[in-house]
């Protein structure tokens, strides 16, 4: 097994790309030989009918630290020996502990998940990509057919003052996470993903759920593998049946040492509220509240609190839930043109790279991925979750920008801050009456001048000294020696000066 690949010493330098097994090589187009299957992960030298590098190649071209994959532990919903007949997510756990079969040519060999899936780990940590693990330890698929009950009845789920099962979850059941023997059982479960498949990061779904002692005693646990290893969730306040502050919700953020959590707000003011389809958020156009963005763009707030430091804040416009960028952009955005939709998608990539906290890119945003207007794809057909690799030969222009912005954030440590006091310190957000945003960063080698643009009006920026183009939208960028600038259309510049 290949040593763990990120060996930064803060979270804010790691860039998380989502993934789905399945999904990743399910598009006929590219002839994967291992169509859907842990191998197909990693499986080298697909291209798309143009010839573009596709799955595995386009992955390790595009400098992303961690690969994030939705769950591949054992889960219903897909049956292992016929898996193409119906499709889930995987949020449906049947066995923790076990790889899911549907990811392998012989499900009913337990040595071909093991090593299939090492093998993937391994590859991935070969090309220096770290493996981010979706876990669901918040409920079950089936109370009925999971062991927790045969072996001790009324023990390992919550139930309600008049002893019903509780449903915070949705799914029928809830973990009793606070039991002792329960807490157990998640924490080995954690460590044996970490131990024996090399597993370099956790996702919580449906974190608010788990009590906070747990998400602590895991937390240490990892520390003393591997300080490196990031652990984060959803962050949603969940009912249950017992006092809010033992619970891990990004409320809870004063408790939550070292576990990061995703930043709602984020995605609601940069790409607009996420079930009222027409809302437009900044990157649309829309003028909003000066101070929440301010904040954002700073790691300094979540939806009903703040932020204690930038690290638990994990940036994002899009995941596998909810409509894709692309799809909801098309409803709130109808009577635009193309070109102008496109180019607010970008701005809201741009921003989720270069602001204060940790990016996450849902697979495929970087060339608008759509799955077709639905907005909640857990069961829907390959056709629909597919990665149509086709878009990459369409959208060169917008991967290479999402390339270049990787490397920025990489190359200066200023978008990468790693304290609030640091924040504090060496950034300032000022607006234009527009609505345009001017974020600067300092320290004593260089200043930078971010500008996030989302209107097309012509605008002058004029600034103290010289300033170098390091990165612009439209890919004019290396123009030397600014001191005043002219923009009129949608999109970001970065701007440098050496000190």
């Amino acid at each position: 097994m290949h040593p763990r690949p990120f060996n930064s010493n803060y979270p804010t330098d790691a860039i998380i790309y989502e993934a789905s097994v399945r999904d990743m090589t399910s598009d006929p187009s590219i002839n994967s030989k291992n169509r859907s299957k842990f191998l197909g992960v990693v499986e080298e030298n697909l291209h798309t009918k143009e010839g573009s590098p596709a799955g595995f190649d386009y992955l390790k071209e595009l400098g992303i630290t961690h690969v994030q994959l939705m769950p591949f532990y054992d889960f219903e919903g897909v049956d292992e020996r016929n898996p193409f007949k119906k499709y889930n997510w995987g949020y449906n756990p049947s066995q923790y502990n076990v790889p899911e079969g549907s990811f392998t040519d012989n499900p009913d060999d337990p040595y071909e998940r093991i090593n299939n899936l090492r093998y993937m780990i391994d590859k991935l940590h070969e090309e220096r990509l770290g493996v981010v693990m979706d876990v669901v330890y918040n409920h079950v698929y089936n109370i009925k057919t999971f062991p927790f009950d045969k072996m001790i009845p009324g023990y390992a789920y919550r139930v309600d003052e008049n002893g019903v099962l509780t449903n915070g979850s949705g799914c029928d059941s809830d973990l009793a996470t606070e039991r002792k023997m329960i807490r157990k059982f998640i924490v080995d479960s954690v460590m044996h993903w970490t131990r024996f498949y090399g597993v370099d990061g956790f996702r919580f779904d449906l974190m608010g759920l788990i009590d906070l002692t747990t998400m602590h005693i895991i937390r240490q646990k990892l520390e003393s593998e591997d300080e490196h290893i990031l652990l984060y969730g959803e962050g949603w306040e969940m009912p249950a049946p017992f006092e809010k502050k033992y619970l891990a919700h990004m409320n809870n953020y004063r408790s939550l040492f070292n576990i990061g959590f995703f930043n709602d707000e984020t995605r609601e003011h940069i790409k607009g509220e996420t079930f009222k389809l027409k809302s437009r958020g900044f990157a649309m156009g829309r003028i909003i509240n000066k101070a929440k963005l301010e904040k954002i763009i700073q790691a300094k707030t979540h939806r009903k609190g703040a932020i204690q430091y930038p690290s638990q804040s994990i940036n994002y416009v899009e995941c596998h839930d909810n409509h894709t960028f692309y799809d909801k952009i098309k409803i709130a955005m109808k009577d635009a043109k193309e070109s102008d939709r496109l180019r607010s998608q970008q701005l809201a990539l741009e921003m989720v790279m270069l602001i204060q906290g940790v990016p996450f890119i849902h697979m495929g945003q970087e060339f608008y991925r759509s799955k077709n207007g639905d907005s909640n794809s857990y069961k829907s057909p390959d056709s629909v979750n597919m990665v149509k690799w086709d878009l990459i030969d369409k959208h060169q222009a917008s991967i290479e920008n999402f390339k270049a912005l990787i490397r920025l954030r990489q190359a200066h440590s200023l978008l990468r801050l790693r304290s609030a006091y640091e924040i504090e310190s060496h950034s300032y957000v000022r607006f234009k009456d527009s609505g345009s945003i001017c974020y600067e960063l300092r320290d004593e080698d260089e200043h930078l001048i971010i500008i996030f643009k989302n209107n097309p009006q012509s605008e002058n920026f004029t600034f103290e000294g010289a300033f170098d183009i390091i990165y612009q939208s439209e890919r004019s960028k290396g123009t030397k020696g600014l001191q005043s600038l002219t923009l009129n259309t949608v999109g970001t510049t970065v701007l440098r000066q050496k000190i």
